[in-house]
């Protein structure tokens, strides 16, 4: 005996049900676990996101012990990949050139932007600058070991006091990189022909000023011919992030899904 149609449809929507049912009980558990999982990447990346130049806040610390450190997170600890460092030096050289050049790097971290701008070029002086005490150790042990390889230790003193030892080839210094630019009486800034800097937007924004304090002026092109008259060429190296309010750079890569950007700029001897 055939079932008549209403008969039929109310089977159907029967078996229906359950498999909706089953289907949004599919699609409530696959929510959950990748709701799941981003929480621990999200969690995994908030236990990772240390930090290497922390700038001191001024406006926090005042109440503080003297034993304890007020700073404020500036540039990231994730390191410059060994292929855009290499990269970028070729193109320091090539753009160029430098006899006896003095380098800084705004922000050493474990030193490896000095070390290979030194294993490059041998005639590199090199000063790396930090508030991280655990970077710094790590820095200066890292050179120690790299001039023991190159048998180059006759470029510190004996008792390997980098921050101490201005004759030396490789220098950590602990400073605040701020307050570097700012101190007029820091002549480093007003000798260097490199400066490194590996540091957040907003960090960028304030040295971008601070320099421009200390009458750092861009050269807009290479092939200025204004510039052939300038005593010395800085080049300015940002890694992450451009330079705010600067001219465009003179040469821009993405190495690695890294940004890095390098400026020609000179300083004008009239405020020197």
């Amino acid at each position: 005996m055939q079932q008549s149609e209403p008969e039929e449809n109310s089977k159907n929507n029967q078996k229906c049900i359950p498999k909706q049912r089953k289907r949004q009980i599919q699609n409530a558990l696959l929510k959950a676990a990748k709701d799941q999982f981003l929480l621990q990447k999200q969690s995994q990346y908030n236990l990772q996101r240390n930090y290497r130049t922390k700038h001191s806040r001024n406006n926090q610390c005042s109440n503080e012990s003297n034993q304890q450190q007020c700073y404020e997170l500036v540039a990231p600890i994730s390191p410059s990949p060994s292929n855009l460092i290499s990269r970028v030096l070729d193109q320091l050289k090539q753009s160029h050139q430098i006899e006896n050049p003095l380098l800084l790097d705004f922000g050493v971290g474990d030193g490896r932007w000095i070390i290979s701008a030194h294993e490059s070029n041998l005639s590199y002086r090199c000063i790396g600058y930090d508030i991280d005490n655990e970077r710094i150790l790590l820095a200066r042990e890292n050179i120690k070991k790299y001039l023991q390889k190159i048998k180059f230790s006759s470029c510190v003193d004996p008792s390997f006091t980098l921050a101490q030892s201005q004759k030396a080839i490789l220098q950590i210094q602990n400073k605040d990189v701020f307050q570097i630019l700012q101190d007029r009486n820091h002549t480093e800034v007003d000798r260097a022909q490199v400066m490194i800097f590996y540091l957040f937007r907003e960090a960028m924004i304030k040295i971008s000023n601070l320099l421009k304090q200390r009458n750092f002026q861009p050269v807009y092109k290479t092939n200025d011919k204004s510039s052939n008259n300038l005593k010395k060429i800085v080049q300015i190296v940002s890694v992450g992030f451009a330079l705010p309010c600067w001219s465009p750079p003179i040469w821009y890569d993405t190495i690695c899904g890294i940004n890095v950007y390098v400026y020609h700029s000179f300083q004008n001897s009239d405020e020197n």
